[in-house]
Parts: structure tokens; C-alpha cells; sequence
């Protein structure tokens, strides 16, 4: 980068090798579905040439800018740094053009550029750096992922799988298969979720509670967020809508942590068997 009294003056830049190629792209570019080979953007984006960043060589901040050119009395010229649909919203930089150097550098350090690790987060992105290792670690990490969760699912025994089911609050008396395509859909869509789920060493506790609520042996009251036993109508207890889970989180809760919880807890498994 060009630098002057009030730019660039970064204490290492990034390097840049003259054989390299490097290519920025539009954030959050996708594929049009309606015309294939084409991408859905808007039509021109003009990415700032100017902005203040922090260099982590010198623990402070530093004025960036992508200078063109310094005039009379030092004064410079700018870039303009465009991403258009035209050309599918990428910009291709070569290391043995001076320019492209210029501008490589610039992006990279911009906060504008979702790829750098030293950005300023609330600052919204408006273009990363194509980098296909990265992209097919992620890729990886993601399929390992599903995998992962996959296996778990299909694991699980027929008695694991009601029990799952029931703690998400779903009614485990329906067809095993039916059960399990539920499960292995969760695995597969939402593997981090499911992950989470299938290590939940609450899950018996919750999976107890709804089937005392469907042997109605307690009951739940949606409106005043309270659990009464059914036979007496006697509270239980009144769960905090907070719960993220819902009731049969909050019930838990109540179970692990008042001092009566263990000893109602027990009282309703005696009376599921």
C-alpha cells in the first residue's frame, strides 16, 4: 500500500507474492436459481476505500485507505472498488500487478472484509476472501458433523428412542420407524442441536415427566405455568416461563434443585410403573 502521514501505516502489511492470485467476492453471494450461471446481487456494490483498523503488531488503531496515486503536495487519489453482478460479483487480484497489491492489502485488513479475523464485528460485511481450504474445512467439519449425529441416531435402541422423543415433548407411542425418521431428520438438519440433545443427561427426567402428563397423573396448566397432581388438584409447582425448553425443562429443574423435587420425582415414577 501507498503510504502517507495519515495512511497505511501498518507495521506488516500483508504479504503478497508476485506469482499469487487471490479473489474477493460479494458477501453472502448466491446462485440465482432462475438463471443458472448467474448470481443474486445487486447489480453494482461499491465497497468503502477508506477506514480505520486495528493492527494487533502495535495493539492500536490505524487509518487504512486504498490510495491510487499522490498528487501535488502528497496529496492522494482513491480507488474505486466495485463488485458487480456482471462479473459474478468477484474481483480477481494478480501479486505481480502493483495495483492489485495495493488493493489486496487493503482489503484484506478492511472491516468490511468478513474474512478478517481482526475486524470490527459490528461493522456489516460487504465482501470475504475466496479461500478453498478454508471452504473445504468447513465443509468437512460440517459432513463430519452430520455423521457424527447420524451414527448417534442410528444407534439409539427402541427404548432410547421413545425416551428421546418424549423429552422433546412429542408423543412416544407412535410407530418406532416413525420415530426414529424423526430423530435421524433432526440428526441430519440440525446435527449441532441434536449433538446437544443426545448428551442432555436430563433427558430420562424429562422424558418421565410427559408420560406421568399423558397417564395424567400430574397435570399442566399452561396459563399460570403450573404443575398440580390430578388426583388432588394439589400444586406441585409453579415453573418460570423463562425455561428455553419449555415446562419439562423447567419441571426438571424443580426436581434437581428443590428439596422435595427428588422425593416427588420418585413418588411419580413408582406411579408410571
Amino acid at each position: 500500500m501507498i503510504k502517507t502521514k495519515i495512511f497505511n501505516n501498518i507495521k506488516n502489511p500483508p504479504k503478497f507474492k508476485r506469482d499469487e492470485v487471490k479473489v474477493f467476492k460479494y458477501y453472502g453471494l448466491k446462485e440465482d436459481p432462475l438463471n443458472p450461471g448467474k448470481v443474486q446481487m445487486p447489480f453494482m456494490v461499491i465497497a468503502p476505500n477508506k477506514d480505520r483498523v486495528y493492527d494487533p503488531d502495535i495493539e492500536d488503531y490505524v487509518d487504512i485507505a486504498a490510495i491510487k496515486s499522490l498528487g501535488i503536495e502528497g496529496k492522494p487519489t482513491f480507488h474505486t472498488i466495485e463488485f458487480t453482478k456482471q462479473k459474478a460479483g468477484r474481483l480477481l487480484l494478480q501479486g505481480n500487478i502493483a495495483r492489485d497489491r495495493d488493493l489486496y492489502q487493503f482489503l484484506t485488513l478492511s472491516n468490511y472484509n468478513a474474512s478478517n479475523p481482526n475486524r470490527d464485528t459490528s461493522v456489516q460485511p460487504l465482501f470475504e476472501l475466496v479461500n478453498p481450504k478454508v471452504k473445504a474445512e468447513k465443509a468437512r467439519k460440517s459432513r463430519s458433523l452430520k455423521r457424527d449425529a447420524m451414527n448417534v441416531a442410528a444407534e439409539l435402541s427402541g427404548a432410547e428412542v421413545r425416551e428421546f422423543i418424549s423429552s422433546l415433548g412429542k408423543d412416544e407411542k407412535r410407530d418406532l420407524s416413525v420415530l426414529r425418521d424423526e430423530l435421524e431428520t433432526l440428526a441430519e438438519t440440525d446435527p449441532n442441536q441434536f449433538i446437544k440433545l443426545s448428551k442432555n443427561t436430563n433427558k430420562s427426567y424429562q422424558a418421565n415427566i410427559k408420560r406421568a402428563l399423558d397417564k395424567n397423573i400430574i397435570s399442566f396448566d399452561g396459563e399460570t405455568n403450573t404443575f398440580t397432581w390430578t388426583s388432588t388438584g394439589e400444586t406441585i409447582v409453579q415453573v418460570p416461563r423463562s425455561s428455553k425448553l419449555g415446562h419439562l425443562e423447567g419441571f426438571t429443574n424443580f426436581v434437581l434443585s428443590n428439596k422435595n423435587g427428588a422425593s416427588i420425582y420418585q413418588e411419580i415414577v413408582k406411579l408410571l410403573k
